[in-house]
């Protein structure tokens, strides 16, 4: 991330805890944080915000939470992936693999209703 991204993240925590940040509390951050990615370290607050209220969020809350967000974000991406690139299969999106699913289990029960 920027050091402009970095005075968003912080201004970001500041308005959860009323801070105070000055030139040495953003050098203190960009040190520890500074590495990260930006929306990972936005969504890393969020999480500690809506998970742990009241609670003062410090700088490794803030790389756990992103490791957390890269873990989504990546898991997201390869669930979005085909699953074997040179046959062209596909990994269904949730609704088609609710609806696979909801099949499945229609089927099975008018089996068992016929006694099969």
């Amino acid at each position: 991330m920027t050091i402009d991204e970095l005075k968003q993240v912080v201004a970001k925590i500041q308005l959860g805890d009323n801070r105070q940040v000055d030139r040495l509390v953003l050098e203190y951050w960009w040190e520890l944080i500074g590495n990260l990615d930006f929306e990972d370290t936005k969504q890393a607050v969020n999480f500690h915000r809506l998970e742990q209220p009241g609670k003062w969020l410090e700088p490794g809350h803030v790389v756990a939470g992103s490791k957390r967000a890269r873990d989504i974000r990546e898991r997201d991406a390869r669930r979005n992936q085909p699953a074997i690139e040179s046959n062209k299969i596909t990994m269904p999106d949730r609704d088609e693999f609710e609806r696979w699913t909801r099949e499945a289990i229609e089927a099975a029960r008018k089996r068992k209703e016929a006694g099969e």
